[in-house]
């Protein structure tokens, strides 16, 4: 196993990354990373201006080659697949927070742009699986990602080679783990891609009154 420190850009992240060939499966368990988010589109969203923080995303030029190198990936045949478990009480606060407007990115700019099959999976649905405390990335079934956060932002990552013979069974249970919850995607909402012209939020779609 090796811990690479969030500060530090690493070969082997981004070796991952760039060599999967046939699918990338993210177990997303976060409910408050707005340390990480970009501070004025979260700042509008928070203050209610949802047009405004709208059209941030879209002006997002790095969130936007993201995604383009995300949709590449899916034109060349890998399946790039999100699951985010929702806690309950975590959306439609009366103050917008962060998971609505990750959930507004997801649609937007994930889906739309970056082809992802996003699935949202609130913790009911989950019952009776090891769901871990932070978020974990399956490449190809042959490495796991484990990203660590502090106060809302990332800390360290965890990188797990299944040639390792030390980190075999840790990769293995991880594989388990996302099969199952694939198996149980049918009964999750899978969120559908949204224009730049449709200004209707998140928060007031019906996918967001099944989760409340």
């Amino acid at each position: 196993m090796e811990t690479v420190k969030h500060y530090v850009e690493s070969e082997t992240i981004k070796t991952l990354w760039n060599n999967v060939k046939t699918r990338e499966i993210k177990l997303a368990v976060l409910q408050d990373g707005s340390r990480m988010m970009e501070p004025t589109t979260m700042t509008a969203w928070q203050n209610g201006k949802f047009d405004k923080a709208i059209e941030l995303i879209y002006q997002d030029t790095e969130l936007e080659e993201f995604n383009l190198k995300t949709a590449k990936k899916v034109g060349e045949g890998v399946e790039i697949v999100r699951m985010h478990v929702i806690e309950e009480g975590s959306l439609l606060q009366s103050t917008p927070g962060y998971l609505d407007l990750l959930i507004e990115i997801y649609r937007r700019r994930n889906v739309a742009l970056g082809k992802e099959n996003i699935f949202l999976f609130p913790r009911s649905l989950c019952n009776g699986l090891p769901i871990p405390t932070t978020d974990v990335t399956v490449f190809d079934n042959k490495a796991a990602l484990v990203t660590h956060y502090w106060k809302r932002a990332i800390r360290e990552r965890d990188v797990y080679q299944a040639s390792e013979p030390h980190d075999t069974s840790f990769v293995s249970q991880q594989i388990v783990l996302m099969e199952s919850l694939l198996m149980r995607s049918d009964m999750a909402y899978r969120l559908a891609p949204v224009g730049r012209a449709d200004n209707t939020t998140w928060r007031n779609t019906a996918g967001a009154s099944w989760l409340k």
